[in-house]
């Protein structure tokens, strides 16, 4: 495949830039993206063809001033063709829906959704926000992004019964197609309601902030989501589209006046013909179902199963190689440590990044957090309390989302040990490490333990976490069984990180 091509089938098709409030207005945008490659396998031709993409917008608001507007931004013969979806005056019991829809020309395809939130700003201080808010006025100082809902779903097409595309749905399509009790009241829960829906099917939800970062990195769409795989988009009109629910809960205090938010949605598209689709053009750098498992002494059974849990990290950049934002999901698996641990994950950040952040623990709680739900701002290093030995439920699960609001970040290159280098250059900038509640000791990435002696070869350093990919297929060693037992090439390659050994998790015995 040629470097060529990766550039053409990672461009964006569209990009729409969105703030905060509802309001009808639709817009359509066609592209001049084309998508066309030679590829030789053999005596073999493999002609990509050409791909055109056309999106729509319909939007409906409910509430009394102000609204969304849609409309499109840029030159799309020289720019990406973009969406601007303005919002303004939002209160409390406020809500809309957005609608985007695909025609596809020549080819079917795969979409993917991505988000950026751009500016989540206090846009001034009434004298009743005053009274429950501070006096900090910069972009990023507002609470709306944290308390506007979003939900995110697959939905049928639906037409505007004006056609003029100067007005969006009418209160009757709305009524038909959304027949939701006012999402915004207590005791109403729209996701349950649209995923009993026919045809519909949430994608993610949350607050806007947090739905938008799960966009940052990337989420892929299906032309059939009542299905089990993943389908493209067929060539033509597609029946499926893209809502996004936006609502003000009524309960939301005086913190919110005046406040503004901003985002950036982009749409990709990669032909079906020759891809499966699972390329995320979103996430610039990622792991995938990872491994990360922990040794607790520094002379134990190294079985690696004293904590151990699956991570998948997802890194988005912009075109400047900026991270714009981050998304993490951890999920506890082994606990077989006699002592109390704190399982924490720390991302290295200069001083001079400033970040937003929400923490989810959907069935637990943390060592000395109460709250299963954390959301709010800092700047240097992240440190992430995730799991807490001592209340350890096996699938116990943690969700993490990072937006990047001030300073600048660039992908990590290296890895602290060759191991980590082996698998992932973000090991540079993320490190695991466990909390002995019990000993005291702590032990991070980038610990190595003397040979303790338990191993065939005679290996002069033996790690205190292992980082394991593809660990679908990966089973840490029973209690008290050292993982060469299970892994033979375990200890032959760290009897000098020998590279003909460095795949030794997918040779167990």
């Amino acid at each position: 495949m040629t470097d060529d091509r990766l550039k053409l089938t990672r461009r964006k098709i569209l990009a729409s830039t969105g703030a905060v409030g509802l309001a009808g207005a639709g817009a359509g945008l066609g592209t001049s993206a084309f998508f066309s490659d030679d590829e030789s396998f053999g005596n073999n031709t493999l002609t990509a063809g050409s791909l055109d993409l056309v999106v729509s917008a319909e939007t409906y608001y409910h509430g009394a001033g102000g609204g969304i507007r849609a409309g499109p931004v840029g030159d799309s013969e020289e720019d990406d063709p973009a969406f601007s979806i303005s919002a303004t005056d939002v209160k409390p019991g406020d809500w809309g829906v957005a609608q985007f829809c695909f025609d596809i020309d020549d080819n079917p395809a795969y979409l993917w959704t991505c988000g950026t939130l751009t500016e989540n700003a206090e846009n001034g201080i009434t004298e009743p926000e005053s009274e429950v808010d501070d006096d900090d006025t910069g972009a990023w100082a507002g609470e709306l992004a944290d308390e506007l809902q979003a939900v995110l779903f697959h939905c049928p097409r639906i037409e505007p019964e004006n056609g003029d595309g100067d007005v969006g749905f009418e209160d009757s399509q709305i009524n038909e197609e959304f027949s939701i009790p006012h999402p915004g009241d207590d005791g109403v829960d729209p996701v349950e309601i649209i995923n009993g829906m026919e045809n519909k099917s949430v994608i993610d939800s949350g607050s806007l902030g947090g739905v938008l970062s799960s966009m940052s990195v990337g989420l892929p769409l299906d032309s059939n989501p009542d299905s089990d795989d993943r389908d493209p988009y067929p060539a033509g009109l597609s029946d499926s589209c893209l809502c996004l629910l936006l609502y003000l809960p009524r309960s939301t205090g005086n913190e919110v006046q005046t406040d503004r938010v901003r985002f950036d949605q982009t749409f990709h598209a990669v032909q079906s013909r020759h891809n499966d689709g699972a390329t995320n053009p979103c996430a610039t750098e990622s792991v995938e179902n990872v491994y990360i498992g922990y040794e607790d002494q520094d002379s134990g059974d190294f079985d690696y199963n004293d904590f151990g849990m699956e991570a998948t990290i997802r890194e988005a950049y912009n075109d400047d190689d900026e991270l714009l934002a981050i998304d993490m999901t951890f999920i506890a698996e082994e606990n077989q440590a006699g002592d109390n641990h704190t399982i924490h994950l720390e991302r290295w950040f200069d001083s001079g990044v400033e970040y937003q952040y929400e923490i989810s623990r959907p069935n637990h709680s943390a060592s000395g957090e109460e709250d299963s739900e954390v959301a709010g701002s800092d700047s240097g290093t992240l440190d992430v309390n995730l799991f807490d030995t001592a209340n350890f439920t096996e699938d116990n699960e943690v969700s993490v989302t990072v937006t990047i609001t001030g300073g600048t970040v660039e992908p990590p290159e290296d890895s602290p040990r060759d191991d980590v280098a082996a698998n992932n250059p973000l090991f540079e900038v993320y490190d695991p490490w466990l909390e002995n509640r019990s000993s005291g000791n702590n032990y991070d990435i980038e610990t190595m333990h003397p040979d303790p002696g338990v191993f065939e070869e005679s290996v002069v350093q033996v790690p205190a976490i292992i980082v394991v990919p593809g660990s679908e297929n990966f089973d840490p060693p029973g209690e008290g069984d050292t993982i060469d037992t299970d892994y033979p090439d375990f200890d032959e390659y760290y009897d000098g990180f020998d590279s003909q050994f460095e795949d030794w998790f997918s040779n167990p015995s």
